[in-house]
């Protein structure tokens, strides 16, 4: 309670008691989830700042990885940001460290492709981003890059990397020093 001269204004801050939500009644004006926010010893309210995004990329070219069709799991390498620390360079996972809906964006640029190349795909997750006959895709450099973007929803702790496997020849498709990955929380939930 705080008193304003003439006039006065009642302002519940916390009770001593916890309360359900529904309660409305018995939680005073507005009310927050705990993990939104935080009071500092001065009683000050803040929102989080944890926020998860992040953006990486991969720095060197990496080559041999598919082509006859190895599944390869990129490791983007250099990040750029990582706000919460939720994506590993070292393994190429993003960790979702809350349950909530997340958008996700990758690039992917392979090199020393060959028209035997039948198929290639890559995988954000489980979920196709590309998939095509890949020699006929290649430009006359013999490479090729494609992107994509998927909004899911993620359970806390659960992981997500990028995949990519090109088909029907030898293992001398490589990765572009071009590709990237990107991903941030859109909602909690």
């Amino acid at each position: 309670t705080a008193s304003l001269a003439v006039n006065t204004l009642t302002v519940q801050v916390q009770r001593s008691s916890a309360q359900a939500s529904t309660t409305i009644g018995s939680n005073g004006v507005s009310h927050f989830s705990s993990t939104d926010f935080s009071v500092d010893a001065n009683a000050f309210v803040q929102l989080n700042a944890a926020i998860p995004a992040f953006l990486a990329s991969v720095t060197a070219p990496v080559n041999n990885v598919t082509g006859d069709g190895t599944t390869y799991q990129i490791i983007f390498d250099n990040e750029a940001f990582d706000t919460t620390g939720s994506y590993d360079a070292t393994t190429g996972i993003f960790t979702a460290p809350y349950a909530g809906i997340y958008q996700f964006n990758t690039s992917v640029a392979m090199e020393n492709l060959d028209a035997a190349m039948t198929r290639g795909f890559a995988l954000i997750g489980a979920t196709a981003i590309y998939d095509l006959d890949i020699g006929d895709a290649a430009n006359v450099a013999n490479t090729f890059c494609g992107s994509g973007s998927i909004i899911l929803s993620m359970a806390a702790l659960q992981t997500l990397q990028i995949q990519v496997q090109i088909d029907g020849s030898t293992k001398t498709a490589g990765m572009n020093g071009n590709s990237k990955f990107s991903g941030a929380l859109i909602r909690r939930t």
